[in-house]
């Protein structure tokens, strides 16, 4: 088992919880007083805070970061590899969360040892808030300000803003505020189009230019919908060419994800697995070079992060069982049935 890098640790922390969580947002390296969080999720209700300490990474600063942590979020997590998995409870206050980040067979597994909690009294989070508000630019603080018509805003300054804001919302009327335009900063403009099979919605998130994520069901509504933009009108003539049987392979520009190596080797092997055709998951674990790792194999399978496209419902249990599928079993089966149907009718 080598040595985890802040790097190996991050894309599966997201992925962990933005598989469960749904609707948060990460932001990194995010700047809190004279200090820096590793990593910020901005939640439906609340900030959580994550130090990484990776298998390299020295302990000697932790009580310092604590402090600063606690000061600015509800709840706080320590990410670490197995290096520190039996010393690190003595380093950290016993409210703060415990996430593993472990590797095996190339594959990095991530577990909740102990779950953050927020061991504020209604003052201590009220202390909290303020400080959270620092995190917001002007143009955020003046957003909120004419959104709730609380007066003027040319003469003031942050400072001042902030004060206005705190003196005349409720607590959780704050919170929202501050919440809401911390999970819209910065985004790229970022838009959907979706196809509709039989057995559901298909949604593909994209910038535009790149496919971002394919997704089960209806997009969330956050994003931009339209069929105008010319990749949108390429995802669904390609859709459309597919589901009616003339279409093998697609041609889709997908945005470059951050993988480890096992994860690009699976995904490379998947799309070799021809049209109408099926493999099993030790079948694909051996062509990518880790025979014994089939059941990460499986979970990879269940990330993908361009299901369709990325053909990963032609893989099934080697007791020819159809199962383990983001969209479900019987969307899986609708796949298989139509390719099983089409091959022989497809030259392209």
């Amino acid at each position: 088992m080598r040595d985890l890098y802040d790097k190996d640790m991050r894309e599966a922390l997201f992925s962990f919880f933005e598989d469960s969580l749904g609707n948060i947002r990460f932001l990194e390296e995010f700047v809190m007083g004279k200090s820096r969080a590793d990593a910020v999720m901005v939640a439906d209700r609340e900030l959580i805070g994550f130090e990484l300490k990776s298998d390299r990474d020295s302990l000697a600063r932790l009580k310092k970061q604590v402090k600063d942590y606690d000061k600015y979020y509800d709840r706080n997590y320590i990410v670490i590899g197995a290096h520190y998995q039996k010393k690190i409870e003595k380093h950290i206050p016993e409210y703060w969360g415990i996430m593993l980040v472990t590797e095996e067979n190339d594959f990095i597994e991530v577990e909740e040892l102990r779950k953050a909690r927020n061991k504020s009294e209604h003052s201590e989070s009220t202390k909290v808030l303020q400080h959270q508000m620092e995190f917001l630019w002007r143009e955020e603080l003046i957003h909120i300000v004419k959104a709730n018509s609380l007066g003027g805003v040319t003469a003031y300054n942050k400072k001042e803003l902030r004060k206005k804001i705190i003196d005349k919302l409720t607590f959780e009327e704050v919170k929202v505020a501050m919440l809401s335009e911390l999970m819209e900063r910065e985004y790229a403009t970022i838009y959907t189009c979706t196809y509709y099979t039989l057995e559901g919605p298909l949604s593909f998130i994209t910038d535009g230019i790149e496919i971002k994520q394919i997704i089960f069901g209806e997009a969330p509504s956050k994003y931009i919908q339209s069929n105008d933009i010319n990749l949108h009108q390429r995802i669904l003539r390609q859709m459309e060419e597919y589901f009616a049987g003339n279409r093998k392979k697609f041609e889709l520009p997908l945005e470059n994800k951050r993988f480890n190596s096992f994860t690009k080797k699976v995904y490379t092997v998947l799309c070799t697995i021809p049209y109408g055709e099926t493999s099993t998951y030790a079948k694909i674990a051996e062509d990518a070079g880790r025979p014994t790792a089939y059941r990460a194999v499986g979970m990879i399978n269940k990330r993908n992060p361009f299901p369709v496209v990325i053909p990963c419902h032609r893989v099934i249990a080697a007791n020819g069982a159809v199962s383990g599928y983001a969209g479900g079993v019987k969307f899986k089966t609708m796949l298989l049935d139509l390719e099983k149907y089409h091959k022989d009718d497809l030259n392209i």
